[in-house]
């Protein structure tokens, strides 16, 4: 990537996510029945199309990115949306 298209924003850290985001999104997944699941090997999670079910693209986090800091961080935030780790 060059190095002009890398965002100025820092990876997200699972403290940087409020509860009422996570239980919105939580409520979209499962309202809607989103496929979901941890990206690799960017450490995101990602959503699964409805309408092209082949591709799968990164959730964008209430942080204005869609990278986080540490697997951890994503694995956390991944089971408290759909009650699993990546």
């Amino acid at each position: 990537m060059s190095q002009s298209l890398k965002p100025n924003v820092a990876p997200a850290r699972a403290a940087d996510l409020t509860e009422v985001w996570i239980a919105q999104v939580r409520d979209v997944i499962a309202r809607d029945g989103h496929a979901v699941r941890g990206g690799f090997p960017a450490i995101t999670i990602e959503v699964q199309n409805i309408n092209h079910p082949e591709t799968w693209q990164p959730l964008n986090l209430q942080t204005n990115t869609t990278i986080f800091a540490t697997e951890q961080d994503r694995d956390l935030i991944l089971e408290q949306l759909v009650g699993r780790k990546s």
